[in-house]
């Protein structure tokens, strides 16, 4: 009778080390898994952030243009009312005009910037998260398949004492 519960016990190690393995195995499988999704959102972001940046670029240059429209505009209206465009009048408009198209140009320009630095960010984030993620579940793995190999032995010594008892 003891010969036979101690093979019983070996078989049961070995299931018992068997089950950890897959169930290593299945961490690992997760962990890398979720790894590829944050990197996955990391590039969605960086691609993002790059659209942020060329939507800035070309709003400034639509600010810009809007401002050549508008002092072109401004000069024909003073043309059209006898001012003289080159005089006082139309340099204080043109300049204020310049000056608040260049604020706007600056107001885009920084809200992008701050923006895309957000995303950077983000980004950077995830990515770092996608390398803990992967090391975790490395941890994880290593602890269960030390779990199972604990259990196993655990199992075997006590097959070891129904085969000498």
């Amino acid at each position: 009778m003891g010969a036979a519960a101690g093979a019983a016990q070996v078989g049961v190690a070995g299931l018992q080390f068997l089950e950890a393995s897959n169930r290593a195995g299945a961490i690992s499988r997760q962990a890398k898994f979720r790894a590829g999704q944050e990197r996955f959102n990391a590039a969605l972001i960086d691609i993002q952030k790059g659209e942020v940046e060329e939507l800035a670029v070309q709003g400034a240059i639509d600010r810009e243009a809007e401002a050549r429209q508008m002092l072109g505009e401004q000069t024909v209206s003073l043309a059209a009312q006898g001012i003289e465009t080159t005089g006082e009048l139309g340099g204080i408009l043109s300049r204020e005009t310049i000056r608040n198209t260049r604020n706007d140009v600056n107001n885009i320009k920084n809200n992008a910037w701050r923006e895309a630095m957000g995303l950077e960010i983000e980004s950077t984030g995830m990515k770092i998260q996608s390398e803990f993620t992967l090391l975790k579940g490395k941890e994880m793995r290593r602890q269960t398949l030390a779990q199972g190999g604990l259990q196993a032995a655990s199992s075997v010594v006590g097959a070891a004492g129904s085969f000498l008892g």
